[in-house]
């Protein structure tokens, strides 16, 4: 129970339980792009999300264990040489961001990690609900790199601390549907990813969804060359060909599609290389 209390104390779902319902608020009043019964497609989303949650809740009590196990224990590079606390939760946050970067390229490189990555994907839309429409499945990969950095640098608990609800903030202003001044999107999009950069990556069309794979950061993307320039968003149709039926779009049609097999309809699992460009 008390491994349990710690993982339900995680500043993470602070963030969930405030910014999701006000950015969600938000955009029924200032939305980006305008859409019809929008609130009935928002709640199906929610009802997903809460099983992914309830089931990162569970998962979450391996990893509040695997880092008092490493504290205990002194794993890792960190408990190993002197470095500086704020040096740990920058290079630790940092380290992360990283490893999401190519969690989320490994999921649209392998077969098997596409297939429970693939209902976040086949949202018809993008909005702010997107972020929390994953398959239960989909939380172990998704939280992989956590249990694999943890241990080997030895990260200090603050640096998770900090992390998550970092990260969740992010994903929950990059997956939005607000309408925000183009210089502000500009400015922000320097640094880390904006809706406006974001959005391609849940295109239909496989040049564009094969790139933006930033959670936090733009720089990963700007590295590794999978920045793309955006096309319109309201002229850009948006989730997975063959999953966007009414049938696959509810509730059960949503959780079965990881057992469809679909790959003709499915990006090609070795990316195809990419016009790249920096956006300015």
């Amino acid at each position: 129970m008390h491994l349990y209390n710690l993982a339900l104390a995680n500043p993470r779902y602070a963030v969930m339980l405030i910014g999701l319902p006000l950015l969600i608020a938000i955009e029924a009043f200032a939305p980006l792009i305008e859409g019809a019964r929008r609130w009935q497609h928002t709640a199906k989303n929610l009802v997903i999300g809460a099983i992914y949650v309830a089931t990162t809740a569970v998962l979450g009590l391996g990893i509040v264990w695997l880092i008092h196990a490493t504290e205990h224990h002194h794993w890792g590079l960190f408990n190993r040489i002197a470095v500086p606390l704020w040096l740990q939760v920058t290079l630790g946050m940092l380290l992360l961001d990283f490893a999401d970067y190519w969690r989320h390229r490994a999921d649209h490189t392998f077969r098997l990690l596409w297939r429970f990555h693939r209902l976040h994907h086949s949202d018809p839309v993008m909005e702010a609900s997107t972020t929390i429409r994953n398959h239960p499945g989909a939380a172990i990969t998704i939280l992989a790199p956590r249990a694999i950095l943890i241990p080997l640098l030895g990260l200090n608990p603050l640096t998770l601390i900090v992390h998550a609800p970092l990260a969740l903030a992010g994903q929950l202003y990059h997956h939005s549907n607000l309408k925000l001044p183009a210089r502000v999107e500009r400015v922000l999009g320097r640094f880390i990813v904006t809706p406006s950069q974001h959005f391609v990556h849940h295109a239909k069309i496989r040049k564009y969804s094969d790139s933006q794979f930033g959670v936090i950061l733009i720089l990963w993307d700007r590295l590794f060359g999978t920045l793309v320039d955006a096309p319109e968003r309201s002229a850009t149709p948006m989730g997975v060909k063959g999953y966007d039926d009414a049938g696959s779009q509810t509730i059960a049609g949503m959780l079965a599609s990881v057992f469809e097999k679909k790959p003709a309809l499915s990006p090609a699992f070795a990316p195809a290389p990419l016009e790249t460009s920096v956006q300015k």
